[in-house]
């Protein structure tokens, strides 16, 4: 028996009345457990078996998964699905890790900082800011920390425009740039830095314009499906789709 904080990355239905949950975990990283009878309508794992749910559980080790032994709720989340936006941003953060994280490799960094890229969105924080500063941090904590302080060919820090290159993981000033890679401004470079080296509670007070920020998304969406070979997420065409009216998602 092992007590674990988690959190649910994702659930399927698994027969009548059980599921079969995607955990990250603080103590054993992500792994698959089976939650027995939870969408019986009295059950105790209920709440704590929704995507979102951070819980305390006690798992068994079975031959396949792990099992629910004891539960208890700490935060639902629930009212990250009360605005749209909110919403499709906690789900590509949530997405993310699921398919780019190896089951059982422990990282309690990476828990806490779901958790926090959580409880922010749950704040009321702008969801496109968290959104891109957890996947500066989150690419930073994986071991591909985008290079920002100063050209990578020459090292100069001043420049009127960049490039940033997804291969090489850093930005060139427009001295040494190339064709390859994504056009940024000083200021958006700038930006990403600020992002990455601040709290989640204090990006707010960067404010920093939408423009920059979709800009800033999209380079690092190019940035981590190069380095971790993904295609685009289900949650991203969620928020290329759904949101509409303010994005400038390419």
């Amino acid at each position: 028996m092992v007590k674990v904080r988690g959190i649910v990355l994702s659930g399927i239905k698994y027969k009548e009345s059980s599921k079969i949950l995607t955990l990250y975990t603080r103590e054993l990283g992500k792994v698959k457990v089976m939650a027995q009878g939870a969408l019986k309508a009295r059950s105790n794992s209920l709440a704590s078996s929704e995507v979102f749910a951070h819980s305390e559980y006690d798992l068994k080790k079975g031959k396949s998964f792990y099992y629910i032994n004891g539960v208890y709720l700490i935060d639902s989340y629930h009212n990250l699905r009360n605005e749209m936006d909110t919403l499709f941003f906690a789900f590509y953060i949530l997405e993310l890790m699921d398919k780019t994280i190896h089951e059982e490799e422990k990282n309690p960094i990476l828990f806490d900082l779901l958790d926090k890229a959580l409880g922010s969105l749950k704040s009321g924080i702008d969801p496109l800011l968290i959104g891109v500063g957890f996947q500066l941090k989150f690419v930073s904590f994986m071991g591909y920390r985008p290079i920002l302080d100063t050209c990578l060919s020459c090292g100069s820090k001043s420049s009127l425009s960049w490039r940033f290159s997804e291969s090489k993981g850093g930005v060139f000033c427009e001295d040494c740039s190339t064709s390859l890679g994504s056009v940024i401004t000083q200021i958006q470079r700038m930006a990403m830095k600020d992002i990455l080296l601040n709290p989640f509670e204090k990006l707010s007070g960067l404010k920093l314009r939408k423009e920059d920020l979709w800009r800033i998304y999209n380079i690092m969406l190019n940035h981590i499906s190069y380095n971790f070979d993904i295609k685009e997420l289900k949650s991203q065409l969620m928020i290329k789709n759904g949101l509409t009216s303010d994005n400038h998602i390419t």
